[in-house]
């Protein structure tokens, strides 16, 4: 046990920081810690009967699922320690961001996305991260690394993240200030706060809050969706990002959520993190908004 314990510390505490110091890629000249490898066998497995996977692709998509995991945490550590203007050096950039004004960018938990918050910060001077504050954890390791990626975006970003909860409000002011907001939208809703469902095609209906929805179609701001794959090639991350849209209509937008999952689904179906929980996202539509 002492040596497991040991060996989770020398991979979070050395190898990873050092990987992350040599630069884009080169975390794939190591193997996925073990937990990284449970892990991306239970999102395997969640993932075959939604895409008729067999065994041996199960562990095909185990082992992406897994690097990108990895890939992840490499990201929290290079940004951590190195400026955020090394964006290009470690990102290929598709698509346009603002420069000014108030924004909404939104991405699912998909990919190793850390790269597109300093990407963002670098054209825009006024960018926040949403996030929804770590439950407390008595793996200190874990606290820790939450604590560094906090800490990593508000290095790159130039400003602390947004903690959710009563957040509407700062939010609206931060968009009248001509700030932009970066945020995930696939989260489950924890039963609560009002919830939309998204209607996806290769998953069925699934309920996720409702609250940036709403807020960024009753203030028209533009909305970017983005995301953040693996260049198989160069190891470097692409981050995609899509033409900005403005609209009133909140069933307009869902719809371009729906589409935006669905097809970042169907690039790379392992980049996905929450396939081990998508049973969460699927607990019935109570008290969606608006009514399916």
């Amino acid at each position: 046990m002492v040596a497991a314990v040991a060996l989770a510390s020398w991979w979070t505490y050395v190898a990873q920081p050092c990987i992350g110091a040599l630069g884009t890629g080169c975390e794939r000249w190591l193997e996925p810690a073990a937990a990284d490898c449970v892990a991306g066998r239970l999102a395997a497995r969640a993932a075959a009967p939604y895409l008729g996977l067999d065994e041996t692709q199960q562990a095909a998509f185990a082992s992406r699922h897994a690097r990108y995991l990895l890939a992840d945490r490499v990201d929290v550590w290079a940004m951590a320690t190195r400026s955020g203007r090394d964006v290009h050096r470690w990102a290929l950039l598709e698509g346009a961001r603002p420069s000014e004004g108030a924004f909404l960018a939104l991405t699912t938990h998909f990919g190793a996305g850390m790269w597109a918050h300093a990407a963002f910060a670098q054209r825009h001077n006024s960018v926040r991260f949403l996030f929804q504050p770590p439950s407390t954890t008595p793996n200190r390791w874990a606290h820790r690394l939450a604590q560094l990626r906090l800490g990593a975006l508000e290095r790159s970003m130039g400003h602390a993240p947004l903690p959710t909860g009563g957040s509407a409000q700062r939010i609206e002011q931060w968009w009248r200030d001509g700030g932009g907001v970066m945020a995930l939208y696939d989260a489950p809703h924890a039963g609560r706060r009002r919830c939309i469902v998204l209607r996806s095609q290769l998953l069925g209906p699934l309920e996720v809050p409702a609250g940036l929805f709403v807020l960024a179609t009753t203030h028209r701001v533009p909305v970017y969706f983005y995301r953040c794959l693996l260049d198989d090639a160069t190891g470097q991350r692409r981050i995609q990002v899509r033409q900005p849209v403005v609209t009133a209509d909140l069933q307009s937008l869902v719809h371009m959520a729906e589409q935006w999952l669905d097809e970042s689904l169907r690039l790379d179906p392992a980049a996905w993190h929450f396939w081990p929980a998508l049973e969460q996202l699927r607990q019935g539509t109570r008290g969606a908004y608006p009514a399916p």
